[in-house]
């Protein structure tokens, strides 16, 4: 498909960027630096060239989406968000965000994204914090990956977190309120959705966005009682 093959050439430029980027480590200062940032840049140069042959050969063959949901392209990215690079980080959220955004992640990628996301959330830095809240919102966005309730809930507690960390820019903390405020309706859209629908099924169970809402229901009810709520 046309659009498939737009995307492919979009994420192939983001994947030679990065191959770029890291290969940028001959110098001794760039060692120095890869060093003090925990960046393993010579892994990630070569993840990210592994990534290309593996995209380079789903265009060619014009295979769909579904063949870019491997550990393979994914990985390079999650490998810059192991590090302390805010630069690179930045870089590789809004990749992943492209990735997510044209439902291109698997069930255990998506979980992979959620502990990234997690793990960067600790950076000082704006563009970094901001990255994440468009990653965060865009998951949520998606219905395959607001179905499970544990990672809904995670991806909501980030963003509830940046928000009330009295670090956080001015910038930040509105951003981060609009995304909670956006985040939570979009959880209870998609519950009245499938309560209305027949994504139970005949089984009559609950699917994952009907029990990420009840309990973000609850945790709101908690919270304005003086209890704790998401962790």
């Amino acid at each position: 498909m046309a659009s498939d093959a737009a995307f492919y050439e979009v994420l192939e430029a983001d994947l030679r960027s990065l191959s770029s980027e890291a290969r940028k480590t001959d110098s001794i200062a760039t060692q120095i630096t890869g060093w003090l940032q925990h960046t393993d840049f010579p892994l990630i140069k070569e993840c990210a060239e592994r990534a290309l042959l593996r995209l380079r050969a789903i265009s060619q063959e014009g295979k769909g989406i579904e063949a870019v949901r491997t550990k393979e392209i994914l990985r390079p990215f999650l490998l810059v968000c192991e590090s302390k690079n805010p630069k690179l980080i930045g870089a590789v959220l809004g990749s992943i965000q492209k990735l997510l955004a044209h439902n291109a992640v698997s069930d255990e990628g998506r979980q992979q994204v959620i502990q990234a996301l997690n793990q960067v959330e600790k950076s000082s830095d704006d563009t970094v914090k901001l990255k994440i809240l468009q990653t965060a919102l865009t998951m949520l966005q998606n219905p395959s990956s607001s179905d499970n309730e544990e990672g809904a809930g995670q991806v909501l507690s980030l963003c509830i977190r940046i928000y009330c960390h009295n670090r956080s820019s001015p910038t930040v903390v509105s951003t981060a309120a609009a995304t909670v405020r956006q985040a939570v309706a979009l959880l209870f859209d998609h519950a009245v959705v499938d309560a209305n629908g027949s994504s139970r099924g005949s089984s009559g169970v609950a699917t994952g966005r009907e029990v990420a809402a009840v309990l973000l229901l609850q945790d709101l009810m908690n919270m304005c009682a003086g209890e704790h709520g998401l962790q």
